[in-house]
């Protein structure tokens, strides 16, 4: 259960992850009622104060109140009960536990290099997005940090920078 710790925390990601170019609102739309369908869900499964999500204009959004502990025994037996409500990517998308660990050693480490707004990974990889984030990847920064930790960089096609 584990890997959907990272789903949650990022639950929605409903305009940028879920739209498409033949119906985006319908789909923002379709990802929003089943991320409604989870919180009841966890709710009706013994996590009372699971939160609703929050729409706003591109996307939408779950902040987990204090108090909910997602590591707790009840919490992953409720989200193990609404796996099929969870929204975000297919479970085909999303990349194994042992490409995730890699993926959050690679972002830890480009940090600690100097890059200091890079993310961490999402279920599906680790998508970096230059613009939003106020990383320039020409900068000599971004090109030291990328050589201090060549040795982390996964090469399984889950990281998707550019780089």
């Amino acid at each position: 259960m584990r890997h959907h710790l990272p789903a949650l925390l990022t639950l929605l990601a409903l305009a940028a992850a879920a739209c498409t170019a033949d119906d985006p609102q319908g789909e923002q739309e379709a990802e929003l009622a089943k991320a409604l369908e989870y919180s009841e869900c966890m709710r009706d499964n013994g996590i009372a104060d699971f939160p609703d999500p929050e729409e706003h204009e591109g996307g939408g959004g779950l902040q987990l109140p204090e108090g909910i502990d997602p590591e707790s025994d009840a919490f992953e037996a409720a989200a193990e009960a609404c796996e099929q409500y969870m929204p975000g990517p297919a479970a085909e998308d999303m990349v194994d536990a042992d490409a995730y660990a890699a993926l959050l050693d690679y972002a830890e480490c480009m940090r600690e290099a100097g890059i200091d707004q890079f993310p961490d990974p999402e279920e599906d990889g680790l998508n970096v997005r230059f613009d939003e984030l106020g990383i320039d990847p020409d900068s000599d920064d971004y090109q030291a940090a990328l050589d201090a930790c060549e040795d982390e960089r996964p090469d399984d096609g889950a990281l998707h920078d550019g780089a």
